[in-house]
């Protein structure tokens, strides 16, 4: 049996692939697009570290290592590691504050998919990111999964 395809998975198969790449999940739950990012480290042997955004714990499968997020959390880099890539599939409390912490766990070429947009509207978020010194900031939809994008460069902006 085929299984069912997830929204984000063309998006994850364009995404340059090297060994070791690691992915940040923001989440409040354990759906259809957390399950395509999981597949496709699994797949991949990539690491997958989730923050779980909200108050109730996620049940996830084995392997993906887990904290509870924090809104006065200085910095998301778990010890030192630096991400590939971001992705935030749940509302954020603050998210003008999260994109000025996160921005010291993605490393430099990194990129950060927004898709779940929360208190803010998709055009705030491209704003907001720009503000952060990310760059190529741009909309994408995937399979009718609407996303922003941004993209972390050593050198631009004040960081």
């Amino acid at each position: 049996m085929e299984r069912s395809r997830s929204r984000l998975e063309p998006l994850l198969r364009s995404l340059p692939a090297h060994p070791a790449m690691r992915f940040l999940l923001f989440a409040s739950g354990w759906g259809e697009e957390e399950r395509a990012l999981y597949g496709f480290c699994r797949e991949g042997g990539y690491e997958l570290h989730l923050y779980m955004v909200g108050d109730e714990p996620i049940p996830v499968p084995e392997g993906v290592r887990t904290r509870p997020y924090r809104s006065d959390q200085r910095r998301y880099d778990l010890g030192g590691r630096l991400f590939d890539h971001v992705f935030v599939t749940a509302p954020l409390p603050d998210p003008l504050r999260w994109l000025e912490r996160v921005h010291s766990a993605v490393m430099n070429g990194g990129r950060v998919f927004v898709a779940h947009f929360g208190s803010l509207d998709p055009e705030a978020w491209e704003r907001a990111m720009e503000e952060r010194d990310f760059v190529a900031v741009h909309p994408i939809e995937s399979e009718g999964l609407r996303m922003v994008s941004g993209k972390k460069m050593h050198g631009w902006g004040s960081r």
